[in-house]
């Protein structure tokens, strides 16, 4: 699937008031695994890639040059949309600018960009959000919409607001400067009623939200025609780094592997190896 059918894709999906379940991934590997397991769409989570990439905790250590590359990986070996995690466009309006315009060409379906002030902080590792003023977010989306070239791929405004009339009052003024969609993060999300007054307030546009705190107690079913997109951003990087310790802790103590690894036949189909001796054969001299 070409870049522009991923997002025209992704924009047709939206449309459905059954909720698009998008795993988190933090490189190509886990964003295969992603698609094979047959989801529709992956999300390249920010705290996944500085984590794997760094061994960092998400708080604006990595740039936005390793993010661009992370979703150009994932991008070049996946078929399914790609939504990238922009941070807050990685400087003021200029440098979203920039960043979207990276964005893009790496491949990504959708780009989202927050509120919060630099540095920024992870909502589940903190426990308030600096918020950048209305106008100077409003002025990043707008730089964002500017800069895109295929009017497919989705802009979506991220708001971190910790009180919902602040939230309303953002998905406004983020929707009337040409959002297409906003992502709200779970310490504002305590009910489904706030979801159909928060996309009331985007005029019907689409809502994102991530199964983190509250969401991530409630079957995602209860958010039929109120959440378009449900990602699990970290579940891929939380369920690796629990399946590698458990089988290390068990290879230290010389005890059977708790985990069953994957095979290095399963390994390397996931990977490819076919498509790869296929065109060894066609092009390479024979011996």
């Amino acid at each position: 699937m070409t870049s522009s059918a991923a997002r025209s894709a992704l924009r047709e999906r939206l449309r459905s008031d059954t909720p698009l379940v998008v795993p988190g991934c933090f490189d190509a590997l886990s964003a295969l695994l992603v698609q094979a397991s047959g989801f529709e769409a992956v999300v390249v989570s920010g705290f996944g890639v500085s984590a794997s990439l760094l061994g960092q905790p998400d708080a604006e250590l990595y740039t936005a040059t390793e993010m661009v590359t992370a979703c150009r990986h994932v991008a070049r070996r996946v078929s399914i949309p790609v939504l990238a995690d922009a941070d807050n466009g990685y400087g003021n309006a200029i440098n979203v600018m920039r960043t979207v315009a990276d964005l893009e060409q790496a491949g990504v379906a959708s780009i989202t960009l927050e509120d919060q002030r630099s540095p920024k902080r992870c909502p589940l590792i903190s426990t308030s959000s600096d918020l950048v003023s209305v106008e100077e977010a409003c002025g990043k989306l707008r730089a964002a919409l500017h800069a895109r070239r295929d009017p497919a791929m989705l802009i979506v405004a991220r708001t971190d607001a910790r009180d919902e009339a602040q939230a309303l009052h953002r998905a406004r003024a983020y929707a009337a400067a040409g959002a297409d969609a906003i992502k709200i993060i779970s310490p504002v999300l305590a009910r489904h009623a706030f979801l159909g007054e928060l996309r009331a307030a985007m005029g019907g546009k689409p809502v994102f939200i991530s199964s983190l705190g509250w969401a991530a107690t409630q079957d995602a079913r209860s958010f039929h025609g109120l959440a378009s997109v449900i990602t699990h951003p970290l579940l891929p990087l939380a369920t690796a780094a629990s399946a590698m310790r458990a089988n290390l802790d068990a290879l230290r103590a010389n005890g059977p592997l708790p985990v069953a690894p994957l095979g290095v036949p399963a390994i390397e189909h996931l990977l490819g190896l076919e498509a790869i001796q296929r065109c060894e054969e066609a092009f390479l001299p024979s011996p």
